[in-house]
Order: C-alpha cells, then sequence, then structure tokens
C-alpha cells in the first residue's frame, strides 16, 4: 500500500494522509466528494458529542471550492455571502 493510503486500526483510510493545507491555513480537501465525506463524518461526530457531553464545538454545514488553493473547504457559515467593496462605486 502506498504511503498516501496508510489505513488506520479499523482498516479506515486515514484522510489526513490524502490531504494538505491551504496557503490559509484550512485543511484541503482534493474535490467536493472528499469534503462532503468529512462533512458527513463530521456532522456524525457532533451529534455523538451532543449525545455525551450536551454540547459540541463542531458547526460546520458545507463545503465551498477554494480559489487560492483550488480545493474544497468545509465551513460553518450557511451561505456565500460577499463582503462589500468600499472602492467600487
Amino acid at each position: 500500500m502506498s504511503k498516501t493510503k496508510s489505513r488506520d486500526h479499523r482498516g479506515h483510510v486515514q484522510m489526513a494522509k490524502l490531504r494538505y493545507k491551504c496557503v490559509t491555513g484550512k485543511v484541503r480537501f482534493r474535490d467536493r466528494r472528499e469534503a462532503i465525506d468529512a462533512l458527513h463524518r463530521t456532522q456524525l461526530n457532533a451529534e455523538r458529542q451532543r449525545e455525551d457531553f450536551g454540547t459540541t464545538r463542531r458547526s460546520e454545514t458545507r463545503c465551498y471550492r477554494c480559489p487560492s488553493c483550488r480545493g474544497v473547504h468545509l465551513t460553518s457559515l450557511t451561505s456565500y455571502i460577499t463582503a462589500p467593496n468600499p472602492g467600487a462605486r
């Protein structure tokens, strides 16, 4: 098995080995499918934390394409809002 596709003790592919960080410091996913898989795992873990501890800090709700690294990131924002450009008329 290649170094980039190592498996953990349960036989699952370790996703951290398959991605690298963006210049923004965020975790970069190669494509939308990989990001959605991670989003579903994150939401499942958040649900388990709520059941066990009553609260969670995980709040990712969607993924988006990053113009800097051309990868995909997760975000907790529910929709994309552009900031107003003060120099534009």
